[in-house]
């Protein structure tokens, strides 16, 4: 399901990527530098009094290019999917080495009256290819901050950096997946 999630993270950094680049076309998922990631978000929490609002943010090292807040309202119609598409990911290394990318981070915050309550993040760094990650609110994370540089995954601290991936090829991931019993 591509809803409301998706529309406004697409059209954020396509505007980034043309205006970085002062040239837009129409994206080809087929070109060997194409870079989308498909986020997969779902909850398994009570609503309104476990979670009652989120917000998603993409970063590239410092520089934010996308936040967005979502309500009750839009939780209710999870799950959902976010799609990042980038036509001209940049690798400045000359063989192309994933390990010279900059990574994608990807912060999901869930909120209960303004609290924050629930804390998910993913890092993926590669070069090219589709990828697609599953970022659920979990009951099993709620109130369980991590360390930096790792996030909560069936009620642990797991690193949050993702490996390369080809492919998005086969059903959508099931977030809920990542949640325990």
């Amino acid at each position: 399901m591509v809803g409301r999630l998706a529309a406004r993270v697409v059209i954020a950094l396509l505007a980034a990527g043309c205006m970085a680049l002062g040239s837009c076309g129409t994206p080809d998922p087929e070109k060997a530098n194409y870079l989308r990631v498909v986020v997969a978000v779902d909850q398994n929490l009570k609503v309104p009094d476990e979670i009652d609002s989120f917000k998603l943010t993409v970063q590239r090292e410092s520089v934010t290019l996308f936040t967005e807040d979502y309500t009750q309202e839009d939780i209710a119609k999870l799950p959902d999917s976010l799609i990042i598409d980038n036509p001209h990911p940049s690798n400045d290394s000359p063989d192309q080495q994933v390990f010279s990318v900059k990574p994608i981070t990807i912060k999901l915050v869930g909120y209960a009256k303004s609290t924050p309550r629930i804390w998910r993040y993913a890092r993926v760094q590669y070069n090219a290819g589709k990828r697609q990650i599953g970022l659920p609110l979990c009951k099993d994370c709620l109130d369980h901050a991590c360390p930096d540089g790792e996030t909560c995954i069936l009620g642990t601290c797991s690193s949050w950096s993702l490996a390369p991936a080809d492919s998005d090829e086969g059903p959508m991931v099931n977030p809920l997946n990542e949640c325990g019993p």
